[in-house]
């Protein structure tokens, strides 16, 4: 690459004017999921990370662990583990959309990026906890 071709390279947009609406043109397919993640549990996520009153509602119970009675330690135990295995399968997923997104625009050769890609996104979507899916 030279200098002219990166000043004169069209700038990638950022998500919120990638996703503005002109009111005229219709969001394509690929804005209306990433609208659809971006207001589902990516706003979730800034709650937990600025515990808002929604993010704290997510994770309260992982606080109240003295509040727990004995008899429900287990109902508590597969709720703290289904949040967690959550969480983590939603912090994997964003950044392979943004990989996904990148590669196909970018389309990078040359290691088996799209195989690669496509063996990730399997795996995501044969979990049944996968939760694009229940978006």
């Amino acid at each position: 690459m030279t200098d002219t071709e990166v000043t004169s390279a069209k700038i990638w947009p950022t998500m919120s004017s990638y996703l503005r609406s002109d009111g005229a043109t219709p969001l394509t397919p690929h804005q209306q999921f990433l609208t659809k993640l971006t207001l589902g549990f990516w706003q979730e996520y800034s709650g937990i990370a600025h515990a808002t009153f929604q993010g704290l509602i997510a994770t309260a119970i992982c606080y109240t662990t003295d509040k727990v009675m004995p008899e429900e330690e287990t109902k508590f135990d597969d709720a703290v583990e289904t949040m967690l295995f959550t969480s983590m399968v939603r912090f994997a997923a964003i950044p392979l959309c943004i990989l996904t997104e990148v590669q196909a625009h970018c389309r990078f050769g040359g290691t088996r990026i799209n195989e690669r890609l496509h063996e990730v996104w399997t795996c995501f979507a044969n979990s049944k906890n996968f939760p694009i899916n229940h978006m």
